[in-house]
């Protein structure tokens, strides 16, 4: 719906605060103008394939290939966490990475999916909200006990 996607991107460069961007939001959000991705640690937890599309958008000078390792994977996203103030969380190769201000942290799952990810995105939130000063510290709580 275009007036829905409309009033999200309204939201989005109005909206003062970090969001956590899950599901369809997300391609809204990069629908939007990368300067209002930037203003704000905003938190993307997606699958490789939207961080991919996120990093397009946010012009990362490294290209983000689905068939990266995990350290490869590692060393990409905490170089995009450092230079733009966005979180990500994702699932790779049966690993939860979390990356924020420069820092990552992995997490091994029993298995990946897209339930794992919906489950994670509920858990992060959670986490989020009750330690807003500690967003990476959070999310990577939020990749141990989503499992539980």
């Amino acid at each position: 719906n275009s007036q829905t996607a409309i009033l999200v991107e309204k939201f989005i460069s109005d909206y003062k605060k970090s969001i956590l961007f899950f599901g369809d939001a997300i391609d809204v959000a990069l629908n939007g103008s990368s300067e209002s991705l930037a203003k704000s640690s905003h938190t993307f937890i997606a699958p490789l394939s939207k961080i991919q599309k996120l990093f397009i958008k946010m012009s990362l000078d490294k290209p983000l290939v689905s068939s990266s390792s995990i350290y490869d994977l590692s060393e990409l996203f905490q170089e995009f966490s450092a230079k733009k103030s966005i979180n990500i969380v994702t699932i790779s190769e049966d690993y939860v990475l979390v990356a924020s201000g420069g820092k990552v942290s992995t997490t091994k799952i029993a298995t990946s999916g897209s339930n794992n990810l919906n489950k994670l995105a509920a858990h992060s939130v959670s986490w989020v909200i009750q330690n807003p000063g500690k967003v990476f510290e959070a999310l990577s709580c939020s990749a141990v006990t989503f499992q539980q």
